[in-house]
This record gives C-alpha cells, structure tokens and sequence, in this order.
C-alpha cells in the first residue's frame, strides 16, 4: 500500500542572473496595482502592462539610465574576473575557426548561424558558443544523474519516484517515510556523477507541493 506522499526537490547549486519585474514602478504608470501584475491575472494583462511600462516617456528614461548602469556594472565584471571574458572570447573565436562548441563531455552543438549574413543571426551564434560549453555541460551533467538516480531508487525498491527536471533541480513524488533515504540517494549520485576541479552541492528541500519545497 502507498503511503501519503510528499513533494522533495533537489538542487544542484549554480550561479544564477535573474531579471525581476518591478510591479509597483508599474502600478504607477500603468495605474494596474501591483498586486495585478503576477501570474494570476493571465499572460495578456501581464503582457500589456509590461508594453506600456517600455512605451511610457518617464520610463524611457529610466530604461536609459539602467541601461547605462548594466553597461558599468558588467565593464567592472570583467575588470574583476578577467579570466571570464577571456575564455567567452576564446570560445567565440574556436567557434568560427571550427564551426562547433562542445560540453566537457565531447557533445556537439553546430553553429551554422556564424556564417550567417544577417549581423543578428551571427550575434546569436556567439551567444550559442559562449554558452554551449556552460550550459550544454550542465545539461549532460543534470542528464547523467538523472539516469543514475533513477537506478539507485530501482535497486532501493523505493516507491518514490523522479517527476520532473527543472534545469538544475530534480522533482520528486517522495513517500514521506522515505524522505530521508531518498535525500542521501540523490545527494550522493548527484554529488558524485562526475569530478570536476570545483564540488557539486546539492540543496534538498521538501514540502507538500513545490512552493513549500522551496
């Protein structure tokens, strides 16, 4: 009989840039409350608001200073961490010398797109072999311990099961006597998938639905 299950969420630790809306400039110029601007009210209102937020001549303004600021801010990135921009320099260039980037792992992503004519589609490119090598690792590593704790929770005969992969983070349906076990399963096969020069943590949550697990 299956008990009464529980939702657990595991993370792979990861250096994350993230964009957040900011609902009450919004509510200001759009007079929608910032209470209105989330998820709930529907994609076109949350569209909406944010067109006319861009449209505004107060905030074309304030777009301009941001955008002045981001430019700093990433100019005093690179200054700090020299090495980063070397090495999205050096993969944009191994891009167009060998029309590839590869993970660690050898998988290989094509990048036609820097023969390009149309300046867009070749900037597009250099994105693409900047972060192929990141992002595609990341991808192979996640797959790998997927499929390695996958088998773990088999040979354990847990009645837990994997759901859902989120970028870095596994979802499970968890049955609430084997949390426990299941977080060292998964903590030790993550962990352990693959050295790296720097350690792979793993955070591990859980809760009644993915909002508690968080």
């Amino acid at each position: 009989e299956v008990e009464e299950t529980d939702v657990a969420v595991v993370e792979l630790s990861s250096f994350q840039l993230m964009t957040i809306d900011a609902p009450v400039e919004a509510a200001a110029i759009t007079n929608i409350t910032p209470n209105h601007l989330n998820w709930h009210t529907g994609m076109e209102e949350y569209i909406a608001a944010k067109t006319n937020i861009y449209r505004h001549p107060q905030n074309r303004v304030l777009i301009t200073r941001m955008s002045q600021e981001a430019a700093d801010f990433i100019e005093k990135y690179f200054a700090t961490y020299p090495g980063v921009k070397s090495f999205m320099s050096r993969a944009v260039a191994d891009g167009y010398a060998e029309g590839e980037a590869r993970t660690v792992f050898g998988r290989v992503r094509k990048l036609p797109e820097l023969k390009a004519s149309n300046a867009n589609v070749r900037n597009f490119g250099e994105r693409a072999a900047m972060n192929s090598p990141i992002q595609g690792t990341a991808a192979d590593i996640i797959k790998l311990a997927m499929i390695s704790v996958a088998k773990r929770i088999k040979e354990e005969g847990l009645q837990s099961r994997m759901v859902l992969q989120i970028h870095d983070e596994l979802v499970f349906d968890a049955v609430i006597s084997e949390v426990g076990r299941l977080e060292e399963i998964v903590r030790e096969e993550m962990e352990n998938i693959v050295k790296l020069s720097v350690p792979l943590t793993v955070e591990c949550n859980h809760g009644n639905n993915w909002l508690e697990a968080h």
